[in-house]
């Protein structure tokens, strides 16, 4: 019967995990194209465009 919680709670701990880990994936995409546009602004100013 031990045996049976157990892998009940460990089903439900990793069911928990994913749905962290795939909520975080949205936010890491979000954060990650913010930061790129940035980047990719504060350079556009450093190179000139004639070349």
């Amino acid at each position: 019967m031990k045996q049976l919680i157990v892998l009940i709670s460990m089903i439900l701990l990793g069911i928990a995990v994913a749905v962290v880990v795939l909520s975080f994936t949205g936010t890491a995409s979000t954060l990650s194209e913010g930061v790129e546009s940035k980047v990719q602004s504060t350079f556009s100013d450093y190179i000139p465009s004639g070349n």
